[in-house]
């Protein structure tokens, strides 16, 4: 298996590829937004540690680390340094819970890379220190997003359509 590391966009019309027509989709004060958000969020709710991440990221190289298949033993490499109760954490576009001594990791999957008529979302709930987490299912216009994205002029829509959303073309 090979490491990753994918590198912080500072601007993205330095970027290339999707992210760049993303980007494009947007008017200028959703663009402007969006390079307003942070990399990490951090929370402590009712004595509750909870990092919000999109993946382990190495602050001395300022990069995404990155694994293909997120195995037990690479998350502990990754997370080790990590001071959460809970980390929740994407990019891969499969669920996933891991217990490593305590520290509770979350991959939420990626509600926008689904192949039938269902997308979902996850509630999140601390009440007195206890953490519950759920996950909900939506019905979306899957017909109507089918069709957007062949008519789409994204990079590498081929691969996206088949890969991500299960369109065959």
């Amino acid at each position: 298996a090979q490491e990753i590391y994918a590198g912080i966009v500072e601007s993205w019309e330095e970027s290339s590829g999707n992210l760049v027509w993303c980007m494009k989709q947007l008017d200028e004060r959703c663009r402007k937004f969006i390079m307003t958000l942070g990399y990490e969020y951090t929370f402590d709710i009712d004595g509750v540690r909870m990092q919000f991440t999109h993946y382990p990221f190495d602050h001395k190289n300022k990069k995404f680390f990155y694994h293909a298949d997120l195995t037990k033993t690479i998350a502990e490499k990754y997370f080790r340094d990590y001071d959460y109760d809970y980390i929740f954490f994407g990019h891969h576009h499969y669920g996933r819970y891991l217990n490593l001594d305590g520290k509770k990791l979350y991959n939420l999957d990626s509600s926008g890379c689904v192949s039938d008529e269902y997308t979902f979302y996850y509630i999140i709930t601390v009440d007195n220190g206890n953490v519950k987490v759920r996950k909900r299912k939506l019905k979306y216009d899957r017909e109507g997003f089918v069709k957007a994205m062949l008519e789409s002029s994204t990079p590498n829509k081929k691969h996206l359509c088949e890969e991500f959303f299960g369109i065959n073309m």
